[in-house]
């Protein structure tokens, strides 16, 4: 890849220098050139300078985060340009993940990594493992162990690190210079480039180390004081157009007005696919399943890996008794996609779900199971595996698992364990269990018949 980097500074030269290092050492050969933008007029910063590879370029005032990137775009000579903080350390495959995104789809406009701090779904929680090369090397490993070539649509990025085509930064402008110093020029380039069509993703395979705030204390600036104050200028920006308003409603957690503004939007704004995610979700909150469909899949067409949005056209399908539709969608989203082990979790669970009422018991196993993969130690998910098990009559299966699932507390967990040895013809073990059942459980009426079936030796207990 031919790519530009523009990393604006103020001051921290060991960080800018250290952040430098770990893109000049990026495996694949790529050719760059390093735009540090000198918000401070610093010589330390300038004695990074390394013509024809390094250029330093010296503002005469602290232009911030946005006006020192711009200031840095306005210079880039090839294809790509990549921005990010200079308190950060690339992975050793970075650039080439974070490349292989962007170039999935002509529609994308920025691709950008997960990282130990970041805002929304492309933070891990990874600690300060990160710091070394070696910690970034074993993360990237495991990222793309589980994930290689896998990305998730979202609406908004952060700016930590954004790689687009430099085409695509010149239609956009770059940033906007009145967030200054910085906070919310990255969510105001978002809802500029998705009211263009564009995609936005996450590359689930890339990973930055971020110190987070390195100028800001540098500057003795309040985060959380200068958020707010962003926030206004975003509000004032933004508060008469309908999409932005939707995106001011979001952050106050008015779901009605975000849905009103989604509406005028809709028809305002034909490319931008969010307020048919807004609309969507809101008919899904009311179980309006017919009426969320079109929406999502509006949204799903031009946004094909947006994970949440599969979730809930599954359900809606699921509810409307559309079983394998579901099920077609579901397994080619466990294929394509990367989710977070919560919605990994739920998507599988359901899916299960759907196959044991379908009598599919075997595929309810195995759905089943791979939820527990990814928490294995839940025990309400330990039990309703062991129960799938029961019904295929796979007892000796069933019986570690429930174990597993009665460790981690479940009382309903011992009165399958019960049934598991009644079937096993192991009468003083099933009595055992099925009397845990009844003490933790004293006014289950089920747990308590069961118990007093077994202790009177009767034919198999109910489940």
């Amino acid at each position: 890849m031919r790519c530009s980097v523009v990393i604006p500074c103020h001051g921290g030269a060991a960080l800018t220098r250290a952040c430098l290092e770990s893109l000049q050492a990026q495996a694949g050969g790529h050719q760059l050139e390093f735009l540090l933008v000198d918000n401070l007029g610093d010589p330390a910063t300038q004695a990074l300078a390394a013509p024809p590879t390094v250029e330093v370029l010296v503002q005469r005032t602290n232009l911030g985060f946005a006006g020192g990137c711009n200031a840095g775009l306005a210079r880039v000579r090839l294809p790509f340009a990549l921005v990010l903080n200079n308190d950060t350390l690339a992975a050793p495959h970075l650039l080439s993940r974070l490349e292989a995104a962007l170039l999935r789809d002509d529609r994308i406009a920025f691709a950008a990594p997960i990282s130990n701090r970041v805002k929304g779904p492309a933070r891990i929680d990874c600690g300060e493992h990160g710091r070394t090369a070696a910690g970034r090397a074993e993360i990237e490993r495991e990222l793309c162990d589980a994930h290689l070539g896998r990305c998730e649509d979202v609406d908004t990025l952060s700016g930590l690190c954004l790689l687009g085509r430099t085409a695509t930064w010149r239609e956009l402008q770059g940033f906007d210079a009145r967030f200054m110093p910085g906070n919310f020029e990255d969510d105001d380039l978002s809802l500029r480039a998705r009211l263009r069509g564009h995609r936005l993703v996450i590359a689930r395979d890339a990973f930055l180390h971020h110190e987070a705030h390195q100028t800001f204390a540098a500057l003795g600036i309040d985060v959380t004081a200068e958020i707010h104050r962003q926030h206004a200028v975003f509000a004032d920006k933004w508060r008469h157009d309908p999409a932005g308003e939707v995106l001011l409603c979001a952050f106050a957690n008015d779901r009605d007005g975000a849905v009103r503004a989604a509406r005028r939007a809709r028809r305002l704004h034909a490319d931008w696919p969010d307020a048919d995610w807004h609309l969507g979700r809101d008919h899904v909150a009311h179980g309006r399943w017919a009426d969320a469909v079109p929406h999502l899949l509006a949204l799903l067409r031009r946004c094909p890996n947006h994970h949440e949005a599969l979730i809930q056209l599954g359900r809606c399908w699921l509810e409307l008794g559309e079983h394998q539709r579901t099920q077609r969608l579901w397994r080619w989203a466990l294929a394509a996609c990367a989710f977070a082990v919560e919605q990994g979790t739920e998507l599988l669970t359901l899916l299960g779900d759907a196959a044991q009422r379908s009598g599919d018991y075997a595929r309810a196993a195995a759905d089943f199971a791979a939820a527990v993969e990814l928490r294995p130690a839940d025990g309400t998910l330990l039990n309703r595996l062991g129960a799938v098990l029961i019904e295929l009559r796979r007892f000796d299966e069933a019986i570690p698992v429930l174990e597993r699932a009665a460790a981690a507390g479940l009382a309903l967990a011992q009165t399958n364990l019960g049934i598991c040895h009644f079937h096993a013809g192991d009468s003083r073990r099933a009595l055992e269990h099925f009397a845990a059942a009844a003490a933790q459980l004293p006014d289950d009426p089920t747990a308590q018949q069961n118990y007093a079936r077994a202790r009177a030796a009767a034919p198999l207990p109910s489940s």
